[in-house]
């Protein structure tokens, strides 16, 4: 149990931090203040290990403990024949390091609104951590067109003609306005000719038809076939 998880400790190692390896067959050696840490596993002398750094200290008869984030690591007891039960150990650490990202670099001149058409406005976005703040042209928001509650009504209209409360076509809103009169509304009936329609222009073979006068319509004649 303690070589596999000492095992998987240099791997994680590795993976985490730009360690530098020692050990093996030629017996590469650390740097200054630097251990070279392998699984220790017995009948593995050639095994290859990581330097790590060897100034922080734990174990011994005290128990002293690492800090957040290391680990003790102790040599393997009876490997040489000697129980090493309270010497002292190394703390390595097994998180990685996180790298701080570098902030962003934005200009400090106040922002400009570029030319929007007539159907957009200049809207400014603030600062977040990923981008810098900017101006850009977004659609006009349409407000709601409220109407006036009384019905609108016409000046005075003059001779020939009427007041006609129409809605308008951009607001939708009621308007009033002075409109001409047509012969219906202003005498009630169309005006008609006084000559009555004749078939005489029917040729043979035709009949003809008389579409009587109403009060919208003055009468027609209408030559059609049998």
């Amino acid at each position: 149990m303690r070589t596999t998880l000492f095992t998987i400790l240099l791997s994680t190692l590795l993976v985490a931090q730009a360690q530098t390896k020692c050990g093996g067959f030629a017996g590469l050696a650390c740097p200054a203040n630097q251990f070279c840490l392998t699984a220790s596993m017995p009948g593995m002398a050639d095994e290859f290990g990581v330097c790590v750094e060897t100034d922080v200290t734990c174990g011994g008869f005290a128990g002293k403990q690492c800090p957040t984030g290391f680990t003790c690591y102790t040599p393997e007891p009876n490997r040489d024949g000697t129980n090493h039960a309270d010497e002292m150990g190394f703390c390595i650490m097994t998180q990685p390091i996180l790298v701080k990202k570098p902030e962003l670099s934005c200009p400090e001149k106040p922002l400009r609104c570029p030319s929007c058409p007539e159907t957009h406005e200049c809207k400014r976005f603030a600062r977040t951590a990923t981008n810098c703040s900017y101006a850009a042209c977004v659609p006009k928001r349409r407000e709601p067109v409220i109407c006036p509650q009384h019905v609108p009504t016409c000046p005075a209209c003059v001779h020939g003609q009427t007041c006609k409360v129409t809605p308008q076509t951009r607001t939708k809103c009621a308007e009033a306005k002075c409109v001409p009169v047509s012969s219906v509304e202003m005498f009630g009936c169309v005006m008609c000719t006084a000559d009555i329609p004749s078939c005489q222009n029917c040729q043979a073979g035709q009949k003809c038809t008389i579409t009587p006068r109403t009060c919208k319509q003055c009468a027609s004649v209408k030559c059609s076939s049998f």
